[in-house]
């Protein structure tokens, strides 16, 4: 087996075992498909879909019944995110309207590379050498280069969101463009532009330390905070609270998100009032404690807790303040 084909397996294998982590990253198996079909290697994408489709199923243990098939597709079609319905994709008024969504969709990328100032230093100086030396990256690398576009465009269709984290799918090719077009300034006779390309790379690595500075100072054990402040619940209850209380302790309690009411937000378009969280939390929830971190004091956009301020109602009472916690218990009357 020579190298070309020692490839295609390897293409096969992992791209398989990147679906069976996370279901976003169905992209690769797809472009790799899609790559294979435009230079029309139908051997190789043959031999590709033999090992991509058999590990891809492995992802579908479970879903071989009726039944379960409508409880998947349901949730594919009520998918809860702050952008349009991830069902927009397979359930778009037929044929013509999901490909008229999917477009739409693609029509809105910018709003991936350019969601804040973690990413757009690397997006900027991406895209510009992208389009600026095109013609120099066609001749030097045109598979990677018809790669990367294509998945560029799965991306932007089967991607749940345009949230930034998922160009992490594409980060390790941005990188490789951009490295190329930097060794390749020593051959660039036009000033402005060598000095436009290094004014985007120092604009860079102003932004990843921005980021890095930021990370270091949120980079406490969160874990053990969590812990201490669950230390003072009883195993065992409902606890609506951070996401990532569930590190460690979602054998012990029940953790709930806050997440389910901004996606309730989302759905209602409209926010929703503190008492009228509460008052879900212990109704339709039936959750026992609420723990509110330091990110829900100072929250911008979901102001439930702002300043910690809790006001009178029937449901929740303070019980605790731990640190950079507070907790709330669910009264006894309800």
């Amino acid at each position: 087996m020579d190298k070309a084909w020692i490839s295609v397996v390897l293409a096969g294998l992992f791209s398989g075992l990147a679906f069976l982590t996370h279901l976003n990253a169905v992209v690769f198996a797809v472009s790799a498909f899609l790559f294979l079909v435009f230079y029309r290697e139908w051997r190789g994408m043959f031999v590709f879909s033999m090992i991509t489709v058999p590990i891809c199923l492995i992802y579908s243990d479970g879903l071989w019944s009726n039944e379960a098939i409508e409880t998947y597709m349901f949730q594919l079609r009520n998918w809860p995110t702050h952008q349009s319905t991830f069902g927009e994709k397979i359930d778009g008024g037929g044929i013509l309207g999901t490909i008229g969504n999917n477009l739409l969709r693609l029509a809105g990328e910018h709003k991936r590379y350019f969601w804040d100032h973690d990413v757009w230093g690397i997006s900027g100086l991406f895209l510009f050498s992208l389009i600026a030396r095109f013609k120099y990256l066609k001749k030097q690398c045109p598979y990677l280069l018809t790669y990367t576009l294509i998945l560029m465009l799965v991306l932007g269709v089967l991607s749940s969101s345009h949230s930034p984290r998922y160009l992490t799918y594409l980060m390790p090719f941005m990188i490789v463009i951009i490295s190329m077009v930097i060794v390749s300034l020593k051959l660039e006779t036009r000033k402005g532009f060598k000095v436009f390309f290094l004014v985007g790379v120092t604009a860079q690595l102003v932004f990843a330390s921005i980021s890095f500075v930021t990370v270091f100072k949120r980079n406490r054990d969160h874990v053990l905070m969590h812990s201490e402040a669950l230390s003072a619940i009883e195993k065992g209850t409902k606890v609506l609270g951070p996401w990532g209380m569930i590190y460690n302790n979602i054998d012990d309690y029940h953790i709930f998100s806050y997440k389910t009411y901004e996606y309730i937000e989302d759905m209602e378009n409209r926010k929703l009032t503190q008492q009228e969280l509460l008052q879900l939390a212990a109704e339709r929830f039936d959750i026992d404690y609420i723990v509110i971190d330091h990110q829900r004091k100072i929250d911008k956009e979901f102001k439930w807790f702002r300043d910690w301020e809790i006001e009178e109602n029937d449901y929740f009472e303070a019980y605790k303040a731990i640190e950079d916690y507070l907790v709330l218990k669910r009264k006894q009357s309800i």
